[in-house]
C-alpha cells in the first residue's frame, strides 16, 4: 500500500517508527518494513515527477517535498539502533530532498556501521546539491580506498566527466568502481573512458569493463572488445573475443597468446572480413601515447607473470614449460626484465635461460652461446 497511499495515511505506520519515553521501539523487522515502505513511496513519486522538480540550493529542499505526506515519527529513524533502518532512512532523505538531508547524510559518514557510511556516500549523489558534490570530492581525497570506492558511486550522479579523474586512482577497487559507473551509460564519452580502463594493469578492472558493456549496442561495444583483444591482459583478451563471438557469430580463430604485433594484424583482419565497426580502424592508426605507454606496461607485467610461473613451479612441469614456450616468443626489448629476474634465480634456471631463451631474443646472447660452443 506504500506505493500509492501517502505513508502518513497507512494505519499503524507511524507507531512502527515511534520511540516511547522509556526508549522502547517496535521489533526491528517492523521498523525496517515501515521505513522501506516510505522509501518505496518516495522513489515511485520521484519517478512520476522526474523532470519537474527544482532544488533550492540554499535550503537544499525539493519544492515538491510534501511534509504532510510523512509521519513525524520518521525522524526517530535517524538514531535507530538498527543499521538497516538508519541506512534506509538516509536513502529516503535523499529521495525526498528533505530539508535536513545533507546535514544528516553527512553525519552518517561517521556512523559506526560501514553499510550506513557507504550508503550515505551514494545517497549524497542522489541528493544532487552542490554541497553534496563538494563533500563527495572531499571524501575522494581520503586515504581509505573503500571510502573512495563508494564516493565514486555517489559522484557519478553528476556525469562521466566528474569521475574521469579517478580512473587513475592508486587503488584498483576505485578504478573498478569508475568502470562500473561508466558502463551504466552506453555513450561515446563513457566508451572513451572504458577504452583506457579495459587495459588496466589489474585484471579485475578490465573484466569489470567487459561485464559492464555486455548489453551495450554493437557499434559502441565492438570497438572496445577489439581493443581489449589487441591490448588487454591474456584473460581480458580471451573474454573480449568470447563476447565478440557471441555478438557477431563469427567462427574465426584469434591468436590470444601471440605477441601484440600478430594480435593487431588478426584484429584488422577480423574487422575487414566480418564488416565490424570500421571506427576501430581509425583507432588503430591514431592510438594515443598514453595508451601505448599503458600497453607497454601491460606487456611487461605479462613477462613478469611468466617468470613468476617458472620460479614457482618445478622445471619441466606443464606450467613451467608453457611459460617458457611463451617467453621464447617475446621480444629483445624484454631481455632487461628477464635479466633482472635471473639475478636471484637458481643456477639451473639461469643456465636454462642462457641456453634456450635469451639466445632467441638477443644477438648478443646468441653470439655468446656460439662462442661457448667453439
Amino acid at each position: 500500500s506504500g506505493l500509492w497511499t501517502a505513508p502518513v495515511a497507512i494505519p499503524r505506520l507511524a507507531n512502527a517508527m515511534r520511540e516511547s519515553d522509556g526508549g522502547r521501539r517496535a521489533p526491528p523487522t517492523i521498523r525496517q518494513a515501515a521505513i522501506e515502505s516510505c522509501l518505496i513511496h518516495a522513489l515511485s513519486k520521484k519517478e512520476a515527477l522526474a523532470g519537474t522538480a527544482t532544488v533550492n540550493e540554499e535550503s537544499e529542499t525539493d519544492k515538491t517535498f510534501e511534509k504532510s505526506s510523512w509521519p513525524r515519527t520518521m525522524m526517530h529513524c535517524q538514531f535507530d539502533p538498527d543499521a538497516r533502518v538508519r541506512q534506509t532512512f538516509g536513502e529516503w532523505l535523499a529521495a525526498t530532498k528533505h530539508i535536513e538531508a545533507y546535514r544528516i547524510l553527512k553525519s552518517q559518514l561517521l556512523d559506526t556501521r560501514s553499510r550506513v557510511r557507504e550508503q550515505a556516500l551514494i545517497s549524497l549523489g542522489v541528493l544532487q546539491t552542490e554541497k553534496a558534490r563538494h563533500e563527495l570530492l572531499n571524501q575522494l581525497q581520503r586515504p581509505e580506498e573503500r571510502i573512495r570506492t563508494y564516493a565514486v558511486k555517489g559522484l557519478a550522479q553528476w556525469g562521466i566527466q566528474e569521475i574521469r579523474p579517478f580512473a587513475t586512482d592508486t587503488s584498483y577497487h576505485v578504478r573498478k568502481s569508475v568502470a562500473q559507473q561508466a558502463a551504466r551509460s552506453p555513450n561515446i564519452e563513457a566508451a572513451l573512458l572504458l577504452h583506457e580502463l579495459l587495459i588496466d594493469s589489474n585484471i579485475q578492472v578490465g573484466l569489470t569493463v567487459i561485464e559492464g558493456i555486455a548489453d551495450w549496442p554493437d557499434d559502441l561495444a565492438s570497438p572496445l572488445l577489439l581493443h581489449g583483444m589487441r591490448d588487454g591482459l591474456l584473460t581480458v583478451r580471451q573474454r573480449c573475443f568470447q563476447q565478440l563471438r557471441r555478438r557477431t557469430g563469427i567462427d574465426d580463430v584469434f591468436p590470444e597468446d601471440s605477441p601484440r604485433e600478430l594480435r593487431a594484424e588478426a584484429v584488422l583482419k577480423l574487422v575487414r572480413e566480418n564488416n565490424l565497426p570500421s571506427s576501430y580502424l581509425d583507432q588503430l592508426q591514431s592510438a594515443s601515447l598514453t595508451t601505448n605507454r599503458r600497453v607497454d606496461e601491460q606487456h611487461r607485467l605479462e613477462i613478469v607473470q611468466l617468470l613468476e610461473t617458472i620460479a614457482s613451479n618445478p622445471l619441466g612441469s606443464p606450467e613451467s614449460t608453457a611459460a617458457m614456450d611463451r617467453l621464447i616468443e617475446s621480444k629483445e626489448a624484454d631481455v632487461p626484465t628477464i635479466e633482472r629476474f635471473l639475478i636471484d634465480a637458481p643456477e639451473e634456471v639461469d643456465e636454462l635461460f642462457l641456453q634456450h631463451v635469451l639466445p632467441k631474443l638477443s644477438p648478443v646472447y646468441r653470439a655468446l652461446l656460439e662462442m661457448k660452443a667453439t
